[in-house]
């Protein structure tokens, strides 16, 4: 009889529980944490789109610099970008590859001829330093053509540049044609490194993320969207005056969910984005981002 008193009771007792957590509100519960708070998703109805005149508006890019050769200092041409500084190009162009922007510039072959035949001169000269000096306590060491030994830096004599192919991470208009590098003419942004944190924090997680999401695209997505290799996934993300992500908007969905929530994802997992500018809160308490995500792909069989 006690026993079945006992689980009588016990059963009770489980069951106001279940329905005090299910009745009392979320916020009848004190936040110990700011960084916890759940991440609000909400899509944009078509409906509420506002189309913006793209020759009033300027796109933030990667900054790029381009080789002093192709610098315009004359050129008083309205720029369609912000960067880290004012530039302005003879011709605009983008690097073919894709990745992190970054301009890197291979040294021709003439230019490599050049720094060979001079590494291999001082070479010689090397060989032949001998011991010359009237104090035998300071010996220095001189060739026979007279020089010291300490005038000879031959790292000096490559170009102050990196080597290796350019690559570049946005999307860019299509008048602008494809090159060695990318060139393009920029005005200073004042906000410029927030927004290349942001990118640091992000970018990996989100290529990381559509990998997956390709990995798992099944067959039938792929033969959906045969005729089609790129996606686009406009977002809309608000962070607070302390850098914590609190919402994203989903502006323009790509037809891939899963493209889509890759974006909204890796923007989670970075949380935090340090040091915002207080000059960018808009009137809601937010910092308002728009960012256009690219994904394309190309599957090399539709069976197997």
């Amino acid at each position: 009889m006690n026993l079945i008193l006992g689980i009588s009771f016990s059963i009770f007792v489980h069951l106001i529980m279940m329905l005090a957590i299910y009745f009392i509100p979320p916020d009848f519960f004190p936040r110990t944490n700011e960084s916890n708070s759940k991440l609000i998703v909400e899509k944009l109805s078509p409906l509420d789109i506002e189309l913006i005149d793209a020759k009033d508006t300027q796109q933030i890019v990667r900054s790029a610099p381009a080789p002093e050769s192709q610098l315009d200092k004359t050129s008083k041409e309205k720029a369609r970008f912000l960067s880290a500084d004012t530039q302005r190009v003879l011709l605009e162009t983008k690097a073919k590859l894709t990745g992190q922007t970054s301009n890197n510039f291979s040294t021709p072959k003439y230019q490599q001829e050049i720094i060979s035949k001079k590494l291999a001169k001082i070479q010689k000269e090397l060989n032949a330093i001998k011991t010359f000096s009237a104090d035998p306590n300071e010996a220095e060491l001189y060739t026979m053509g007279g020089k010291k030994k300490s005038d000879y830096k031959p790292l000096e004599l490559y170009p102050h540049q990196k080597y290796g192919a350019s690559t570049l991470g946005e999307s860019v208009p299509e008048d602008i044609s494809v090159g060695d590098f990318t060139a393009l003419n920029t005005d200073q942004f004042q906000f410029y490194t927030f927004y290349a944190r942001i990118e640091d924090l992000v970018r990996f997680r989100w290529e990381s993320k559509i990998r997956e999401a390709i990995d798992v695209l099944n067959r039938q997505q792929v033969l959906k969207n045969m005729g089609k290799s790129e996606w686009i996934s406009q977002v809309e993300f608000l962070i607070d005056a302390k850098g914590f992500l609190r919402k994203a908007i989903i502006v323009r969905e790509s037809g891939v969910s899963r493209f889509d929530q890759s974006a909204i994802l890796a923007f989670e997992d970075a949380k935090i984005f340090p040091n915002p500018p207080k000059e960018m809160l808009k009137s809601d308490g937010f910092i308002h981002l728009r960012y256009s995500f690219h994904v394309n792909y190309s599957p090399t069989y539709t069976a197997q």
